[in-house]
C-alpha cells in the first residue's frame, strides 16, 4: 500500500513522512473506505504525519475489526508505535506485551518482529 512506502524512520526508530504531502494526500485517499486494512494504513499514516488521536481512533478500530490473531497482533503493535511516540511508553509495553502474548500461542513466527519492535523503547 502506498503510505507504506511514504514513511521513513528517524535516528530515534520513530515514523516520519518522507514526503508530507504525499502522503497527507494518501491518508485522506483511504481514509473513509473502513475496511481493516485501510483503517491500519490511515493509523499508521496519521501516527507518521504526528496526529496521534485520530491514530488511536483509527487502530482502535482496526484492533475492533480484526477477525484473525494476526490482524489482532498487527493492530496491537501499531497501537503501541503510537503510544511509543506519543511518549506514553508504559502503554506502549502493554500493547507490544499483548501482541507478544498471542503471537507466541498462535503466530510465533511474527515474534522476533514484535520483539524487536519494543526493544526500542529500552533504547529511548
Amino acid at each position: 500500500m502506498q503510505i507504506y512506502d511514504l514513511i521513513a524512520y528517524d535516528e530515534r526508530r520513530r515514523a516520519v513522512p518522507s514526503d508530507r504531502e504525499k502522503l497527507a494526500a494518501a491518508v485522506a485517499e483511504i481514509r473513509h473506505q473502513g475496511d481493516l486494512r485501510s483503517l491500519r494504513a490511515t493509523g499508521v499514516g496519521l501516527l507518521a504525519l504526528g496526529e496521534f488521536s485520530e491514530a488511536f481512533e483509527f487502530l482502535y478500530r482496526a484492533l475492533d475489526a480484526a477477525k484473525n490473531d494476526k490482524q489482532t497482533i498487527e493492530a496491537l503493535t501499531s497501537l503501541g508505535d503510537v503510544h511509543r511516540h506519543a511518549d506514553d511508553q508504559q502503554a506502549a509495553e502493554e500493547c507490544y506485551e499483548a501482541a507478544l502474548d498471542l503471537a507466541r500461542r498462535s503466530a510465533p513466527k511474527m515474534v522476533s518482529d514484535i520483539e524487536k519492535v519494543r526493544g526500542i523503547l529500552q533504547t529511548v
